[in-house]
């Protein structure tokens, strides 16, 4: 239990952030207006992501305890009074389920905290269950009142007909469409916007085009993605980008020169410290220092080196590598169900579409059909069409059905985080998994061939997702599932 004094200091602090009154000017010893614990959805989503990522990566409560402690304090109180503040709005967009939740399950964990830590667990568990019981069905279905938040925001039918656009593991595309991107600075996106894929940012109007390719903004600045690719460290706040693609995948040295101002996107994709754990990242506008490009006619190739120097005044990227934060990180779990669903359902259609085409020609090729079963003696070749049909559909469901798949098992969320920053930096996969997995019995990770339905669901939803890719430019993601955090990558399909 915290003292008067810090109780008083941290509610207010907490209770008038969205006011935007200072700390200072409200506290009194006699307050008209009691703090609530409803201080909006903005100041209560903050300290719930701050304290989520401190959980998770080091097993405390973080620099914000003492917020925490007097919210739970509020909250639990005004629940047992029959007077809540909070609403269900308010707990579903501040993610306010999902902490209470990881203190609970934080209060079984086998290290030792402080009684006041505990206490507040207890007081999380506690509040768990007035919610409950106050809201019932609703508190229940929260993640599926939020799934259709996002699908409301970041609709898939908008992507269908492109190529897998849209997928969390694959956030380009080869679509060449040019749409005027909305702008993108402080006015609307400020640096650290994030999203689950480019077709999102795209959605949202921060780019103008689902593709790894240039776009503008209305204010004639270039946005350019750096989803794919490799970046090194040049110094304080510069950066070297360097990517070899198609001609249709790079060639961006009509627009680039030397001293002008271009957007920056990275991906999860990108061979990069910098780079998001998963999803887009708007990281603000920086300087082109400069731009070489070489075009290798016999292999048509083009390879090019962006140097990149960020302005000053803008949130340095130490802040801008804690995003995703664990609500968008939230978000990317809910959109890998989005995107799975939606690919199952464009499978259902294939599949009707193929049992109606392979019927072709209606009733009497149905009878005829029959005939030939029955042994008519003109049914061979009938019977030969029929026989390919039904093989053809065999191999279309057959399809990207295996996969060779490796992994690296982390127990603990930090050694998952250190090993995919290994892997932005360049090393192999199989090195990294010999170093660090704790699945020993696998020499690099590797798994080997494995058909759907062999593996974990949580690991196969993601598994089958991945492009092929090789160990040393592995295209991987991470997914948890009740044996630790898997980083995964997939090395072949058939």
């Amino acid at each position: 239990m915290l003292s008067g004094s810090s109780d008083a200091t941290a509610g207010l602090r907490l209770a008038n952030t969205s006011r935007g009154h200072s700390s200072s000017h409200l506290i009194h010893h006699h307050r008209a207006i009691p703090p609530q614990a409803n201080s909006g959805p903005a100041p209560l989503l903050e300290l719930s992501d701050s304290v989520r990522e401190s959980l998770a990566k080091h097993g405390t409560f973080g620099p914000d305890a003492d917020q925490l402690s007097f919210f739970l304090e509020l909250a639990l109180g005004e629940e047992v009074k029959g007077a809540p503040s909070l609403d269900f709005k308010t707990i579903r967009v501040a993610r306010l389920d999902k902490l209470v939740a990881e203190l609970t399950v934080c209060g079984e964990m086998p290290f030792t905290l402080a009684p006041r830590f505990v206490h507040d667990m207890v007081a999380a568990g506690k509040l768990e269950r007035k919610w409950r019981a106050r809201f019932r069905v609703d508190y229940v279905m929260i993640d599926e009142i939020r799934l259709k938040d996002l699908e409301f925001r970041w609709p898939l039918q908008s992507a269908s007909s492109r190529d897998n656009s849209s997928s969390p593991s694959n956030p380009s595309t080869t679509a060449r469409t040019r749409l005027t991107a909305q702008p993108i600075g402080e006015a609307r996106f400020i640096p650290g916007s994030w999203w689950p894929s480019l077709t999102c940012a795209r959605l949202d109007g921060a780019v103008g085009t689902d593709s790894e390719t240039t776009s503008w903004g209305e204010d004639k600045i270039p946005v350019l993605p750096l989803l794919t690719g490799r970046e090194i460290s040049a110094g304080h706040d510069r950066v070297r980008y360097l990517h070899e693609g198609v001609p249709a995948e790079a060639g961006h040295g009509h627009i680039f020169r030397k001293g002008k101002h271009v957007r920056i996107l990275r991906g999860s994709q990108l061979r990069s410290h910098f780079a998001p754990t998963v999803g887009i990242r708007y990281d603000g506008v920086w300087k082109l220092l400069e731009y070489v490009e070489k075009h290798d006619r016999s292999l048509r190739r083009r390879r090019f080196t962006v140097d990149l120097e960020k302005i000053s005044g803008k949130p340095p990227m130490a802040d801008l590598m804690k995003v995703p934060r664990p609500s968008q990180l939230d978000d990317w779990d809910l959109y890998k169900r989005l995107h799975a669903t939606a690919i199952m359902g464009k499978s259902k259609d294939s599949k009707s579409a193929g049992g109606k085409g392979a019927g072709g020609g209606g009733g009497k090729a149905d009878k005829s059909d029959k005939s030939n079963k029955k042994g008519g003696g003109k049914g061979s070749n009938s019977k030969a069409d029929t026989t390919n049909g039904s093989g053809d559909a065999k191999s279309t469901k057959l399809k990207g059905m295996t996969i060779n798949v490796r992994h690296i098992l982390c127990e603990k969320f930090t050694k998952s985080e250190e090993a995919i920053t290994r892997l932005k930096n360049g090393e192999k996969f199989d090195v990294v998994a010999r170093e660090m997995s704790e699945d020993k019995a696998k020499a690099g990770g590797s798994l080997g061939w494995k058909t759907k339905g062999s593996l974990d669901p949580q690991f196969e939803e993601v598994a089958f997702q991945l492009p092929p890719s090789p160990v040393d430019s592995p295209a991987f993601e991470r997914v948890k599932t009740g044996f630790g955090y898997h980083i995964i990558m997939v090395e072949g399909r058939r």
